[in-house]
């Protein structure tokens, strides 16, 4: 029997995530991604997070709340297909924040490339990015990093 793995044994598997596995790691996210879930995952690939300024001093940082914040932005209750994001008013954040979906074409074509989608786990599903979700209460909820 070959069963799914979870989101965070994919997350740690995939080169293009380790920065993003260390980063749950040292906020005890990744526990969070081991549970059934379902979650969405918005994972910024390590060169979105490598752009990112002083993030790697964010993850050895003693202050994890703020950490946190920005890696809780990635994560969303329920399983949400790359396609039916146009279908979708907002989706909310693990942290209960709302992201507004912008446009029809899904995840904000303008700003957020997606690298990989629909990446199925036994808990949901992930969606590597080429940048990164940005906490913010205001409209816009995404930076180039």
């Amino acid at each position: 029997m070959n069963e799914k793995l979870n989101i965070m044994e994919i997350t740690k598997r995939n080169q293009m995530l380790s920065t993003f596995a260390r980063a749950l790691a040292a906020v005890d996210l990744d526990a969070l991604l081991q549970k059934d879930g379902p979650f969405t995952v918005l994972a910024p690939s390590n060169e979105a997070l490598g752009r990112l300024p002083g993030f790697e001093d964010l993850i050895r940082s003693d202050n994890k709340e703020q950490l946190k914040s920005l890696l809780s932005s990635q994560i969303f209750k329920g399983r949400v297909a790359y396609k039916d994001f146009g279908d979708k008013d907002g989706i909310e954040t693990v942290s209960g924040r709302k992201l507004a979906v912008k446009d029809s074409s899904g995840l904000a074509a303008d700003k957020w490339k997606v690298v990989n989608s629909n990446i199925e786990a036994a808990n949901g599903v992930l969606h590597i990015l080429d940048n990164v979700v940005m906490p913010q209460p205001a409209a816009s909820q995404t930076a180039r990093a």
